[in-house]
């Protein structure tokens, strides 16, 4: 049977693990993307390319990273293998087919970033279930009370998680809409 100072112990260090991973997810990587969108489509129809590009280096944000890649982009018009080297039989979609396949790698490692936060709730998850279960058992109900509270703070830290990297997950797939038709031809 563990002791009380265990099971104290048990609960407060996968709370606070998704505490830091929350704060870091939250303060790190957290962009207003409709905005921050809707301010680069306005540089970008203005023809402010270079401010487009400074406003995307002044931040680390998932949504700006690929806005970087986007603007830093340059592709051929068509792929000449693809349709027998005549532009002609190139369909109109082609090139933004092509920008999103090689944004794809930059989208992959950015949403890679949000799954410390994510995969960190499921962990604190479960052993925050299982103190809980524990001081419960001993009959040290003082404690329980302590552990549902850290449980439920617990659910709650990782389902904002969850909804993060769902957030993130759109709004890096409309970054890469919006910015295609922006990527540079050659």
């Amino acid at each position: 049977m563990p002791s009380v100072a265990v099971l104290v112990l048990l609960v407060i260090v996968p709370g606070a693990l998704v505490l830091v991973t929350s704060f870091h997810a939250a303060m790190q990587l957290n962009l207003n993307a409709k905005v921050f969108l809707a301010a680069m489509e306005k540089l970008l129809r203005n023809q402010r390319r270079e401010r487009a590009r400074l406003l995307s280096r002044a931040s680390n944000a998932p949504v700006a990273v690929v806005a970087r890649h986007a603007l830093d982009l340059r592709l051929p018009r068509f792929d000449p293998e693809g349709h027998g080297g005549d532009y002609r039989k190139a369909p109109g979609q082609d090139f933004e087919e092509r920008v999103r396949e090689t944004l794809a790698p930059v989208v992959e490692a950015q949403l890679a970033r949000y799954r410390l936060s994510l995969y960190s709730s499921v962990l604190a998850l479960v052993s925050l279930g299982t103190a809980t279960a524990l001081v419960w058992r001993e009959g040290v109900h003082g404690m329980a009370g302590v552990g549902w509270a850290a449980l439920g703070l617990g659910l709650l830290a990782a389902l904002l998680n969850v909804r993060r990297y769902l957030r993130a997950k759109g709004d890096l797939a409309w970054t890469v809409d919006a910015f295609a038709p922006f990527v540079e031809r050659e």
